[in-house]
């Protein structure tokens, strides 16, 4: 007869022996690549494409929208962010502006990526701002290429809304399409886009001479203008006097979001500009 300890002890033995180790499993962890994270871009167009395609981007925009983009001065901070900045994108025209160029100055350091934006036409068409938004992200990847996956996905996106609020521009200036008008030259691109018929076109008030103010307000009466459509960054006296003159509505548009407003993405600023034009064709 077997004793009831020896009994347990002869059970603990066997459970010891038949006991199976569990090897100690570390999980593997999956690191995001870390995206980069400071931008310095010339314009409030830039910078709306950029947030759209890098959301968690920290962004200095040189100019904010409301005066031409060529104007401005460099400020203490600019210089320092500039400094600091993974990548700097600016327009290929304004490289050639002195507090641009003073920033690009200040920028050198290694390890800083520039790029110089060379795209054709007005921004504010959607066509062109398509190819701008491909040509920021092909040249964030570029640069960056753990970025790709998140800006590609983010470029789609953008894309796709832009081919959404097209249909509906599509809808409201229909009606009007053909509509003769005397505009900026800096918004003739957008105004034949929109289906308007561009007569005669005026930059500043700087570069028109009285024989050249005559012979617009000549010419609007004799084409039937019904309007004198306005460029906001480049003053809108000059439309005013010629709208005043020839006794027809005047409508000032913008080519730059403006931070802070209700015009501060592309989005917001297109729908804005085609209202003023709904309202001018209602009249």
């Amino acid at each position: 007869m077997f004793s009831r300890r020896t009994l347990l002890s002869g059970v603990a033995c066997l459970l010891a022996s038949a006991s199976v180790e569990v090897p100690h499993v570390v999980a593997k962890t999956v690191e995001t690549p870390a995206l980069p994270q400071r931008f310095v871009v010339g314009t409030t167009l830039i910078a709306d494409i950029l947030s759209d395609l890098l959301p968690e981007a920290k962004i200095l925009t040189l100019n904010q929208g409301a005066s031409c983009p060529t104007h401005g001065d460099m400020k203490s901070q600019d210089a320092f962010a500039a400094s600091e900045a993974d990548m700097i994108l600016i327009h290929d025209f304004q490289t050639k502006f002195p507090a641009i160029k003073a920033v690009l100055t200040a920028a050198k350091h290694p390890g800083m990526r520039l790029t110089q934006l060379k795209v054709g036409g007005n921004w504010m068409t959607p066509p062109v701002q398509k190819a701008a938004s491909q040509k920021i992200a092909e040249s964030i990847v570029a640069a960056f290429p753990e970025a790709k996956a998140v800006v590609e996905a983010n470029l789609a996106r953008r894309i796709a809304k832009i081919d959404a609020l097209v249909i509906e521009i599509d809808q409201a200036v229909a009606p009007k399409k053909g509509m003769a008008v005397v505009a900026s030259a800096r918004q003739a691109d957008f105004l034949e886009w929109a289906g308007f018929t561009v007569k005669a076109t005026y930059m500043t008030a700087q570069d028109l001479s009285p024989m050249e103010l005559i012979r617009l307000i000549r010419l609007g009466r004799a084409e039937g203008v019904v309007a004198v459509i306005d460029n906001q960054q480049s003053g809108a006296h000059l439309g005013g006097a010629l709208a005043s003159e020839l006794k027809i509505p005047h409508v000032t548009l913008s080519n730059f979001p403006v931070p802070n407003t209700e015009e501060s993405t592309f989005f917001t600023l297109l729908t804005a500009n085609v209202k003023r034009l709904s309202c001018l064709m209602a009249k």
